[in-house]
């Protein structure tokens, strides 16, 4: 029974309106201190701040994807050298559930074939115009 003065209150959108996710960004800039800071300006200047996960390494990675994470999601991952690779590959499945932006330490042969086994969306490297990846997370987003 409802009781004069004391109404409910209901939080969210009203009803049969549609609730919008807003896609997260899961940020790993690698180690290389010049491109490191570099990626995070430019993605910074592409998402607002408190939609950013920033990550200080491929395990931070894999435990931030462990967590409650939207599909729409999108990783942008820096692998600064063969090692950083190597940790990212070994999160595998998870990285499968977002979509991935990679860039790679080198575009040696066999870097760019490992790199491919993450299934990126958009692929490029540590020594090429960082202003890509922001175009692109751009309209992923």
């Amino acid at each position: 029974m409802h009781s004069p003065g004391k109404e409910k209150t209901r939080k969210g959108p009203p009803l049969g309106t549609k609730r919008t996710v807003k896609a997260q960004v899961i940020l790993y800039p690698g180690k290389h201190d010049g491109q490191r800071e570099r990626l995070k300006t430019f993605v910074e200047a592409t998402v607002p701040r408190q939609r950013i996960k920033l990550c200080r390494s491929p395990e931070d990675v894999a435990k931030t994807l462990g967590g409650a994470w939207e599909k729409s999601s999108v990783a942008v991952l820096m692998a600064s050298d063969q090692e950083d690779l190597d940790s990212l590959i070994a999160i595998g499945e998870p990285l499968r559930e977002v979509k991935l932006i990679l860039i790679l330490p080198d575009g040696k042969k066999e870097t760019v074939e490992r790199g491919h086994a993450l299934h990126p969306r958009f692929l490029t490297f540590i020594d090429s115009d960082l202003g890509e990846v922001s175009e692109v997370l751009g309209k992923m987003l």
